[in-house]
């Protein structure tokens, strides 16, 4: 049963269930608030990923480039503020309530809550919600309302047009003043409908909700200049259905509405086609599996489904962190989409593309004459952060955006891709590398740069920092050349847009192998920057938690202690270094690690899982995957922790799952943990689903659809899911059945015999001689060997001279694309034709050399109907029979290819009833074929 239940009413567990039971799409979404109640600690948020306004930023003393302007997420208006009347008694949330139960459905895509309450009078209400945003239409939201009351039922809607975000004082992770960010600026409702026009107040932003109520109740509304009230009413049994409709002025998106039972429909089968491509299963650990669908669930919710947004730090489940998007994506949410959903992880990348002006102009305001500064928070590409050096200073962020542009390339090598995008962002980010940096007598150094590890800050020679940077630099010189070689007009077209020279190109491959790191030699570690292993250790008591909230910058700066994970991110990003160098390092880290940030849990897993720490990866993993569920850092009533929850699949795909990429391809290098028992992973690469068990047992590692995947398991290339297509030529790809008969004709012309019409077919998908010998049986004539031999040269002779002229245009309509496309999604071709002159025709119709393997009928002892000829296709492709497919027009060759184990598909002829499909043409039958391919 794929759903997260919470059943009881408890008031002071609600906020965090806000969080846990928040509803979205990646485009809107909804903190999980209980419509009809007003409760301590709740936020009755609506949120627009990438809808942002300009609020001011204060300094006591200002700098130059510090930033004087920073984004926010604006809250929307709440359509959902109702009261609840029964026989006029109000329902309250400290009232008589009884079977509660709320729940999130993951297969359905939504969530339902219902319980019942009693009024004074004795009677019994039950009162039931739903809610859904659609995941295949995401502009739309769908809401429910059902109250059985034996009694009057009044529902009260309040439309407040004053709306303001939440605020806390004392935590920094959360805006400390409250101010309205966006106006209502237009609002009318009638007969049912409903339009709200919204407006941010800087920015400039336009928002229109539209939305229909429906259902049984009779209605009236009020609106005045502040706000709208509508009152439903209704005896006995009150049902209200409200969609919604949202739209955006930056992406201008307007749709239609959708009947609600189609919405549940569409979403039910886009929730089962996206598990069935990606998802992780714990086979013998029930509640962590359970565990984990809700860790998915919420990062789908979370994650944008275009190039306008991104995922900020609390998703679309609350406002810490003020909806800014952070380098938390790179590192721990864009790698899950990598292996899950190629498009969503592209549109994380292009959005990042698409504010390189904005990061381009932010380096400029730094002091830097070229390359690219991306924020360290942001909506709209501005940087956010009025505290440089745990902000601005964090300078990886830039490599970190590199190191994820890379990444896709390494996983679709797609040309366009490199040239169109990758390319420029991967310059400019190394080009900033160049500009940080300096040539020293020893080496490359950076300076004044804040790493991953925020209690530590303004420093030199960062580890963290310099690995990326080194490796942004090595791969834009490799890029670089790439393109020269494979696209030389897009190579110089950059050349021209970005006025690269080739010093700078060189200066690039340079910095990156003199590179500075620090390295302590009686320690044996690599050491985090240039003074951190100088540093005393942290004296005070550890209670105290987290630092940030307890302690000042400086004090904590002053001391060897890690916020979180830092040279250990990069030891897993970029494994290069001595086994035990990295065992040693990451240990002695990992000793003086708070973990204060929720981001860290998940990087120590993924080391220790290459360590084969079993106590580690394990402690971590749990600590991780249950952070939010069981609210271990009493924050997640400000919303869920995204960047942790991207960390605990990734702890699973790349961790226990042992998936990574590099220039050689994808490799699968699991780590079996016996405490969590067998895993199931299902993932795409590239064009492939794959499936992967891990088990104590074995890795079994398996093809489920797609084209044939070529990976490396534990080191050994293995190529999985390779199937063929074995066609015949005649009456499939091409009409050569007419000249065969005209050639069998014309020879018994030249014995004084007139051939039936009736020979014309059943002399198709038969050899040569046998076709003969059925003709001279006919007529009754015998000759001998010899004598047919020449019969058979002759009609061939004949047969040769009406196919000299056959050219390209002679293929079947859809054959040529057919083959094509099968070729290049990878899969095998084979060409099984019970005539010798095959070779010859596809030759003249140019498609040779889509075929691996043609069998001349001479290569066997016997033709069709026996499965020789199939079978020395499938032996020379070196593929068991069950993995090839079989197409033919004839019996003959229908037979053949069952007797052959192989599957079968008829072309023409509805008759071909041993066939498994038959179609009327090669055209009708293409999708099957790849289908069957694919499968």
């Amino acid at each position: 049963m794929k759903k997260y239940i919470e059943e009881g009413f408890d008031l002071e567990r609600l906020p965090l269930l806000e969080s846990l039971m928040s509803l979205g799409n990646g485009y809107i979404g909804a903190r999980g608030y209980l419509e009809e109640f007003d409760y301590p600690g709740s936020v009755r948020g609506n949120y627009m990923n990438g809808i942002y306004e300009r609020i001011p930023l204060n300094y006591a003393e200002w700098a130059s480039g510090f930033p004087m302007i920073a984004d926010r997420m604006p809250n929307l208006i709440d359509l959902f503020n109702i009261t609840i009347f029964l026989d006029e008694e109000e329902v309250e949330p400290d009232g008589p309530i009884e079977d509660f139960v709320r729940e999130l459905d993951f297969e359905k895509g939504l969530s339902r809550r219902s319980y019942t309450y009693e009024t004074d009078s004795g009677k019994i209400a039950k009162l039931s919600f739903e809610q859904l945003f659609s995941f295949p239409y995401k502009e739309l939201r769908s809401w429910s309302l059902l109250i059985e009351y034996d009694g009057e039922i009044e529902v009260k809607n309040h439309f407040d047009f004053e709306i303001r975000n939440m605020t806390s004082e004392g935590d920094p992770r959360i805006a400390s003043s409250s101010i309205v960010l966006i106006e209502t600026k237009d609002v009318s409702y009638e007969a049912s409908e409903g339009a709200i026009r919204l407006k941010t107040i800087n920015s400039d932003i336009e928002v229109k909700i539209d939305f229909v109520d429906d259902g049984s109740f009779d209605s009236a509304a009020v609106l005045t200049e502040d706000e709208l009230n509508i009152s439903y009413t209704q005896e006995g049994k009150l049902e209200l259905t409200r969609l919604v409709k949202y739209w955006d002025s930056i992406r201008d998106n307007e749709c239609d509405f959708i009947e609600k039972e189609e919405l549940y429909k569409e979403q039910k089968a886009f929730l089962k086609d996206f598990d069935n491509k990606a998802a992780i299963e714990f086979l013998d650990n029930p509640q962590l599996d359970a565990t984990m669908q809700f860790t998915e669930f919420h990062l789908l919710q979370a994650t944008t489904q275009d190039i306008h947004g991104n995922i900020s730090a609390k998703g679309l489940s609350g406002e810490g962190y003020e909806g800014h998007y952070f380098w938390d994506t790179e590192m721990f949410l864009f790698p899950v989409w990598l292996f899950w959903d190629k498009k969503r992880a592209k549109n994380l990348l292009l959005y990042r593309f698409n504010i390189l002006p904005q990061a381009r102009e932010r380096a400029r305001e730094l002091g830097h004459r070229k390359g690219a500064c991306f924020p360290w928070r942001t909506i709209s590409g501005i940087e956010s952060s009025s505290y440089f050096p745990a902000g601005t200073a964090q300078y990886h962020v830039s490599f970190d955006i590199a190191y994820t542009f890379i990444q896709y390339w390494l996983a679709t090598k797609d040309l366009d891709y490199l040239a169109k995008y990758a390319m420029e962002l991967v310059i400019e980010t190394a080009r900033t590398a160049l500009e940080i940096g300096s040539f020293q007598n020893d080496g490359f150094h950076i300076h004044g740069v804040t790493g991953p590890d925020e209690y530590t800050a303004m420093v030199s020679d960062n580890y963290y920092t310099n690995k990326m940077a080194q490796y942004n630099l090595q791969w834009a010189v490799k890029m670089w050349h790439i393109l020269e070689a494979e696209r030389p007009s897009e190579w110089l077209r950059l050349n021209e847009h970005l006025q690269i020279r080739e010093d700078e190109i060189e200066a690039m491959g340079r910095a990156a192998q003199e590179m500075v790191y620090i390295y302590d030699e009686e320690k044996g570690i690599l050491g985090q920057d240039s003074t951190f292993l100088s540093k005393a250790q942290w004296p005070k008591e550890s209670e105290a938690r987290p630092l940030l909230l307890h302690y000042h910058p400086l004090t904590i700066y002053r001391y060897q202690i890690l916020k979180q994970a830092d040279t250990a991110l990069a030891l897993f990003l970029v494994p290069d270094v001595d086994e035990e160098v990295m065992k040693r390092t990451f240990y002695y880290y990992e000793a003086i690690n708070t973990h204060d940030s929720s981001l860290s849990p998940s990087v120590t897993v993924l080391v220790a899982c290459r360590l084969k720490d079993d106590v580690l990866a394990y402690k971590h993993f749990m600590d991780s995957v249950n952070l939010d569920l069981k609210d271990l850092n009493r924050n997640t009533a400000d919303g869920l922790h995204m960047a942790n929850i991207g960390g605990s699949i990734l702890s699973v795909l790349a961790g226990f799952g042992g998936l990574s990429l590099d220039e050689e391809g994808l490799h699968i290098d699991p780590y079996v943990h016996e405490r969590l028992g067998r895993i199931k992973i299902r993932f795409t690469w590239r064009s492939s689903v794959l499936e992967v068990l891990i088990s104590e047992d074995m890795t079994d590692i398996k093809k489920i659809s797609g084209s044939p995947a070529e990976v490396i398991v534990n080191g050994e290339r293995r190529l999985l899911g390779q199937k063929a297509a074995l066609f015949d030529l005649d009456g499939v790809l091409t009409g050569t059945s007419d000249n065969h008969y005209e050639a069998w004709k014309r020879m018994s012309t030249d014995l004084g015999l007139i051939l039936p019409e009736k020979f014309r077919d059943s002399l198709r998908g038969i050899s040569r001689m046998e076709s003969l010998d059925r003709i001279l049986a006919y007529f009754g004539l015998d000759y001998s060997d010899d004598e047919k031999q020449e019969l058979a040269d002759r009609k061939n002779n004949y047969y040769q001279e009406s196919i000299s002229h056959f050219t390209p245009d002679k293929l079947y309509p859809g054959a040529r694309e057919l083959l094509e496309e099968i070729k290049e999604k990878g899969f095998l071709l084979g060409l099984v034709s019970a005539s010798q002159n095959a070779a010859q025709l596809v030759e003249n119709m140019e498609i040779e050399d889509l075929f691996d393997v043609i069998i001349d009928p001479t290569e066997v002892e016997r033709g069709k109907p026996f499965p020789d000829t199939f079978l020395k296709a499938s032996e020379v492709l070196g593929l068991p029979a069950e993995d090839c497919l079989g197409i033919e027009d004839a019996r003959a060759g229908i037979r053949s290819i069952k007797t052959a184990g192989m599957t079968a598909v008829g072309i023409g002829d509805e008759d071909l009833d041993e066939a498994d499909a038959v179609f009327a043409t090669i055209a009708d039958a293409s999708s099957y074929i790849i289908n069957w391919l694919e499968a």
